[in-house]
């Protein structure tokens, strides 16, 4: 975290400089403010470092690079009046490509600004912030964004943080939503998103009760079919089941018919003689 005391005279100011000790420009660092930290979605895949040349404002600027696709970002910590608006503005510039996700982002919300082209000029880049509840927010200085993986050459200057007393009409606007934790965990969520739009995390909770009574559900019913199938409970049979199968097809032959036997005649006695 910048020292408090620093900003806190700072946000008296116009604006205040997320570089410390600067104006924003890149011109008195000599490698990464340690009270930064940077977030690969793909370890190992991207650099960041401040780069001498062309820069906005003096000669040195601040670059994101990834050699395969990834989601590179700066975690800018900063103390903040809670309830406030503020403005986050950089220069930003990409050398080569099409609508390339250069952007700027508040860490714990998945809003961003627009992408930027890759005409390699600088363009001044705002997100407005309000605090609500907190006094510290992390402002992110981003090559790509939750859902859109990036490679290439992302270029950052003249980065700020000012009180807004009004936000204008169309302006893009981050809500802090409690504290900010997700510099900490290193983690990247970006497979997924709905950039520039949001996805609290007060949803995350009741979609995960939803997603369990599912499995649960269909877990009862399976065991239901089971407890009642015969097979596995020979408990269950019923006499139809026990009685054995008759295999042998029923004799419907007509019975053969016997010709009746005529009875001898027996002479009567007065035939004898």
């Amino acid at each position: 975290m910048i020292g408090g005391a620093v900003i806190a005279a700072a946000l008296t100011g116009a604006a205040l400089s997320l570089v410390p000790g600067t104006n924003g420009s890149f011109d008195a660092v000599k490698e990464l403010p340690k009270e930064w930290k940077v977030v690969e979605y793909v370890a190992g895949a991207s650099t960041v470092t401040v780069q001498r040349g062309d820069a906005y404002d003096g000669s040195q600027f601040l670059q994101l690079k990834a050699s395969k696709q990834n989601h590179t970002r700066v975690f800018l910590p900063v103390d903040v009046d809670p309830q406030t608006t503020y403005k986050f503005t950089a220069q930003v510039r990409v050398p080569t490509g099409k609508d390339v996700p250069a952007v700027l982002m508040l860490d714990g919300a998945t809003t961003t600004t627009a992408s930027v082209q890759g005409d390699n000029k600088w363009h001044k880049t705002t997100l407005y912030i309000r605090t609500g509840d907190n006094k510290q927010v992390t402002p992110v200085l981003s090559l790509g964004r939750f859902g859109e993986l990036a490679q290439g050459e992302a270029d950052f200057d003249a980065v700020s943080l000012e009180k807004a007393d009004t936000v204008p009409d169309g302006a893009i606007v981050a809500d802090a939503v409690g504290a900010t934790g997700a510099a900490d965990s290193g983690s990247s969520a970006a497979p997924t998103s709905t950039p520039p739009g949001k996805t609290p995390s007060k949803w995350l909770v009741p979609l995960a009760i939803l997603l369990l009574a599912i499995v649960a559900g269909c877990a009862w019913a399976l065991k239901r079919g089971d407890d009642n199938d015969p097979a596995l409970h020979p408990e269950l049979k019923t006499e139809a089941d026990e009685a054995p199968a008759d295999d042998a097809p029923a004799d419907t032959a007509e019975p053969a018919t016997v010709a009746p036997t005529a009875d001898k005649a027996t002479p009567s006695d007065g035939d004898a003689g």
